[in-house]
């Protein structure tokens, strides 16, 4: 083999670990700006500078009953990931969420509704949609805590009750292990 051809291998092999390091570069960018996107602050956060930013009355509304659902549909996903609750409480949470998602999307697009009038007639409409969404978010939230209330009191006694035994026969244990070391002399 040739210096020729010992150079050509080296380029070769150079050019091939730098296509590596910027595709996995690449990925990884990817994969953080993905991250970024899906997170709830990043979401929440766009939300409220709309509510707070929007060129008018209609469109700052629009932005805040965004958040609003937003909220609702977070904290009610939290609560359900905390409170093991029936199968019927996970679907009555899906199905909220699909149907804020749907008033969400149709809240963005008149957000860029250039006709006042037409804003100003279907905003009521969907003002009571996310008012509706939002209490039934808390009143899914408020059974789940119920349910979760009254599937933990027995459990908290039962533990309660489990920890006074151990530490009864703890005491016990060495009660007897000091009247040994006595009789023992130590």
């Amino acid at each position: 083999m040739g210096i020729g051809e010992t150079l050509v291998l080296i380029a070769a092999s150079v050019l091939a670990l730098a296509g590596v390091a910027v595709g996995l570069a690449a990925a990884a960018v990817w994969l953080v700006a993905r991250r970024v996107r899906r997170s709830h602050a990043v979401r929440r956060g766009t939300l409220l500078m709309r509510s707070v930013s929007a060129p008018n009355k209609a469109a700052r509304e629009i932005g805040r009953l965004r958040m609003t659902l937003f909220d609702a549909v977070t904290a009610t996903g939290r609560v359900l990931r905390e409170v093991e609750g029936p199968a019927l409480m996970g679907d009555l949470a899906r199905d909220l969420t699909r149907a804020a998602a749907v008033t969400d999307h149709r809240l963005a697009l008149l957000a860029t509704e250039p006709d006042v009038d037409l804003l100003a007639r279907t905003l009521p409409a969907l003002r009571s949609s996310v008012h509706n969404l939002a209490r039934a978010a808390a009143e899914v939230r408020g059974s789940a805590w119920k349910f979760a209330a009254g599937i933990e009191q027995p459990r908290v006694q039962r533990l309660t009750l489990e920890v006074a035994d151990q530490v009864a026969g703890l005491q016990l244990g060495l009660a007897e292990v000091q009247a040994i070391r006595v009789s023992a002399g130590l």
